[in-house]
C-alpha cells in the first residue's frame, strides 16, 4: 500500500484512516457471523 503525499506529512489522518478500516473490517465480520447464526 502505498502512502500518499496527504498521509505522509499527516501522520494523524494515516492513523484515523487505520482505525476506520480496522473498525470497518472487525463490523464486517461480526456482521457476517450474525447472518450465519
Amino acid at each position: 500500500m502505498r502512502k500518499s503525499p496527504f498521509l505522509s506529512t499527516n501522520d494523524a489522518d494515516q492513523t484515523n484512516a487505520q482505525a476506520v478500516f480496522a473498525i470497518s473490517a472487525i463490523l464486517i465480520f461480526a456482521s457476517s457471523r450474525v447472518s450465519r447464526a
